[in-house]
């Protein structure tokens, strides 16, 4: 089904509990690259007991890219106003990686204490307040972060090389001369160069995926006042598992499930085990 949301055509699926109108809500989130077909599994293992909604995120699966380069703010708002637009009241937001952040940035807004950076020991990201602090907010039940991003990880001394040898390697690229002599050399260097999230993009995806990765939610976290479940792979490189234990450690009322030989789709890793946590969860949290 599509549904205009924010001016941008959003696709989505929705199992509905026509029987069951006080079922639990569950919104799911997927990481960047991916589709809500990633939890094909998850969601008919659990329909027959929630009322589900899965959503392509503007720019993945059959949700075109948005009008302009969005931050992680404007894709959260979007969220929110899709929620409101079909009603889903008290959502339990499940997201996954880049999902993940949507999901800490939803949650916060539970607080019943305004967001303010002097009032936090931890900054709090730069925003447009009409987004995060709007006159109507999703009041979300519960929250589930899997492999989450959301936390900008130490940078190793080998990293930052990379990133500055490309970045002199463009500016070289630039002068007319050696790009005429050396132009397609460089591309190729050029293009093999980050993350293959990054290269496989669009620009304007690319200029999102940057705004994205350089944006530290630590600052919202201790203003999640609803029980959350944040479950990590042991195995995982894109967000490692110490981007999971600072989490907990920021997230009040959270719980930490580590999967053991899991990457960062732990989901997928271990589907069974995925699947008992999170039923687990969700009967404590009722």
């Amino acid at each position: 089904m599509l549904i205009q949301i924010n001016q941008t055509n959003i696709y989505y699926e929705q199992y509905l509990l026509h029987d069951n109108m006080y079922a639990p809500n569950l919104i799911f989130l997927h990481g960047w690259g991916s589709n809500l077909r990633v939890f094909d599994t998850i969601i008919s293992n659990i329909k027959s007991d929630y009322n589900i909604y899965a959503l392509d995120l503007p720019g993945f699966g059959q949700s075109p890219e948005p009008l302009s380069d969005w931050s992680i703010f404007e894709y959260a708002d979007m969220v929110k106003n899709f929620a409101l637009n079909l009603n889903i009241n008290n959502p339990i937001i499940l997201g996954h990686s880049f999902g993940g952040r949507l999901g800490i940035i939803l949650s916060s807004e539970n607080s019943n204490t305004h967001l303010n950076k002097n009032d936090c020991s931890i900054s709090i990201p730069s925003k447009p307040d009409t987004l995060l602090y709007g006159s109507t907010n999703l009041s979300v039940r519960n929250l589930v972060l899997i492999n989450s991003a959301g936390i900008i990880p130490k940078r190793s001394l080998s990293y930052k090389y990379k990133v500055g040898k490309y970045k002199i390697i463009k500016k070289i690229k630039d002068f007319k001369i050696i790009d005429f002599a050396f132009g397609d050399l460089i591309s190729a260097y050029m293009s093999q160069a980050g993350s293959s999230d990054y290269r496989n993009a669009s620009q304007r995806m690319k200029n999102i995926l940057k705004k994205a990765v350089n944006e530290d939610l630590s600052g919202l976290m201790p203003h999640i006042n609803i029980p959350s479940l944040l479950i990590w792979g042991d195995k995982d490189t894109a967000t490692p598992l110490s981007d999971g234990k600072k989490m907990a450690n920021l997230i009040p009322n959270s719980k930490l499930v580590v999967f053991e030989n899991a990457t960062h789709y732990s989901f997928l890793d271990k589907p069974i085990e995925f699947q008992n946590a999170l039923l687990d969860f969700l009967k404590e949290a009722k």
